[in-house]
């Protein structure tokens, strides 16, 4: 490891989620829960650890651009060079801690850590890759198939997510949602839940809190949101 060395897990969970990236065995691996436990912070700094040694040849993300109110996704064709700009000021902003701006945009222009756009994947296929789908609870059923279709030999594919306060109700089940329970049935997989109690971003668990009230005064609140509303604090 290069850059996994300078931080440590800081919950059993992360633990979990490292150990099982790891694993040679594994190769497809999901993280579903609320922001702020670390999952897509774990899963980039990996990765780009994977890239550093040589283990991958690619690192590819996928990491959708959704309209929070209608749910439509775009597209890299309808947004142009405000699609790359946007997945990267993500992907700079998890990893800036850590890895230096300039080290990233190496590896971009070596062509070696890719953002993609799973709507234009026909034919493609990734092989020698660690591949991430983060915010997998915005994406349609459609779209994680192709990305599902895309991996490759000597691949490995992570999928994050929050499938119950990030979603976007449209009334059918999100792609996190859908993604987890494939994975829990997927051989050579694993599968990591985080709970609240994994939260360790300063200000996510009040935010949660506050998203949760919000939502309150549109709709009656699930089952499970409300116990994860009386779990915030």
């Amino acid at each position: 490891m290069v850059v996994l060395e300078k931080i440590k897990p800081l919950t059993e969970k992360q633990k979990l989620f490292i150990n099982a990236l790891a694993n040679d065995k594994i190769h497809l691996v999901g993280a579903f829960g609320p922001s702020g436990t670390g999952k897509s912070f774990i899963a980039s700094i990996f990765s780009i650890d994977m890239l550093l040694i040589e283990k991958y040849e690619k690192f590819i993300v996928f990491k959708p651009i959704v309209d929070v109110k209608t749910g439509k996704e775009y597209t890299i064709a309808e947004l142009g060079e405000i699609y790359n700009k946007v997945a990267l000021d993500y992907l700079y902003d998890i990893t800036s801690s850590v890895i230096p701006r300039n080290e990233l945009n190496k590896l971009i222009n070596e062509d070696r850590l890719i953002i993609a756009d799973p709507h234009f994947l026909r034919g493609r296929t990734f092989d020698n890759s660690i591949i991430l789908l983060d915010d997998a609870q915005l994406v349609s059923f459609e779209t994680l198939t192709e990305v599902l279709m895309r991996i490759g030999q000597n691949s490995k594919l992570i999928i994050a997510g929050d499938p119950v306060l990030q979603r976007v109700d449209s009334g059918e089940k999100d792609g996190a949602t859908l993604a987890r329970e494939l994975l829990i049935g997927e051989e050579k997989s694993v599968v990591v839940d985080f709970g609240l109690k994994d939260v360790v971003r300063f200000g996510a668990r009040r935010g949660i809190k506050l998203a949760l009230e919000l939502r309150m005064r549109r709709r009656a609140l699930s089952e499970i949101e409300q116990k994860i509303l009386e779990t915030s604090y």
